[in-house]
């Protein structure tokens, strides 16, 4: 007796899966307040609408090794670290949901003035955070649970922490923790912004420099005085580590342009010395050598970067049989020559 065949829409005969639905621990992240009026602001927002954290290398390389962070220093010295171990390359979409609409809360909250000590800190806490966002879950008073615990009706926002705990591993922000001997209880963490980044979401260091700057030269055309928009409280944790304090400090210096500044005036001094005369264009060009050197990225990191940045105006089908049609044109070459080849044969058959 033969067997009835079944035949699907999609031409086999086995049903269609489709993407299964992400489903968060309690509320799906949004972020429904308006985005402040500036450009870097502006621009951030639009990357996060189609940015693809499988394309962040310093993410990547997380999941691949594992990383920790410092949740504790002692009074001799000693630290008690957190460790998050290596895991699948493929990101969950809740916790991707989660990233993109945390860094929109952050960067929506973050002090871009040049007069304040420490720049691009997050004048937010973590549960104010999580509240922006909608992922602040508080327990009942009644919740007892399985062994009795969150009597008090704990609040809850786990999902926030560990998209904090990824990014802090991945050296893409810095968050400075205190730990309150008399209460017995951590204070509220500082979040500060690192310079890679801007690098990762697909920012050189020029343009970060001019996006950060517009705010300095909006106070300044309005004549407006720097003030504090989250006062310093005993609750909150403080800069009492010189060697904290000295990476915050060479963070605003980049930032405001002042260490390049001065690799190319001592380039010049030393030019200077030997007699030889600089040009206009050779200034360019020891510029933007000494920027990428201060970057800490290679040539080829660079291209990879501008390249992954750029395609993020095109749909990713049309990337893909680009990328597959060069392959088999030309399987020897390699990047940056790669890419240049792709980028000329996405642009031919998008004209």
């Amino acid at each position: 007796m033969s067997k009835l065949h079944i035949s699907y829409e999609n031409g086999t005969d086995r049903p269609k899966v489709g993407r299964k639905i992400s489903c968060h621990r309690h509320y799906p992240p949004i972020y429904k307040k308006p985005m402040v009026d500036l450009a870097v602001v502006q621009r951030i927002q639009g990357i996060l609408k189609k940015f693809n954290w499988h394309k962040s290398d310093a993410m990547m390389d997380l999941r691949r090794n594992g990383g920790s962070i410092v949740m504790r220093t002692y009074q001799d010295g000693s630290k008690r670290f957190k460790s998050l171990p290596p895991r699948r390359l493929s990101i969950r979409s809740e916790r991707e949901e989660t990233l993109n609409e945390l860094l929109k809360a952050i960067f929506n909250t973050v002090e871009y003035s040049s007069e304040a000590n420490h720049v691009l800190e997050c004048m937010a806490s973590v549960e104010e955070l999580a509240k922006m966002i909608g992922q602040l879950h508080q327990y009942e008073p009644g919740y007892d649970g399985e062994n009795g615990q969150y009597r008090h009706g704990r609040k809850s926002y786990d999902p926030v922490l560990g998209a904090l705990h990824d990014l802090e591993a991945a050296k893409l922000i810095l968050v400075v923790r205190e730990f309150d001997k008399e209460a017995k209880q951590y204070k509220a963490s500082r979040v500060f912004l690192c310079p890679l980044l801007f690098k990762e979401l697909g920012l050189s260091g020029s343009d970060t420099k001019k996006l950060v700057s517009t705010k300095q030269r909006y106070d300044a055309k309005r004549k407006k005085v720097y003030k504090r928009s989250r006062p310093l409280t005993d609750n909150m944790a403080n800069i009492n580590n010189s060697a904290l304090e000295s990476v915050l400090h060479l963070h605003k210096r980049w930032y405001n342009g002042e260490l390049e500044a001065e690799a190319i005036e001592a380039k010049k001094q030393a030019m200077k010395w030997s007699d030889q005369k600089l040009s206009p264009e050779s200034i360019e060009h020891i510029a933007a050598d000494l920027f990428n050197q201060l970057e800490g990225a290679s040539a080829l990191e660079i291209a990879k970067r501008d390249y992954y940045s750029w395609c993020q105006q095109y749909p990713r089908y049309m990337i893909l049989s680009a990328e597959q049609s060069v392959k088999q044109d030309s399987p020897d070459i390699s990047p940056p020559e790669f890419y240049d080849l792709v980028k000329s044969k996405i642009k031919q058959t998008s004209h």
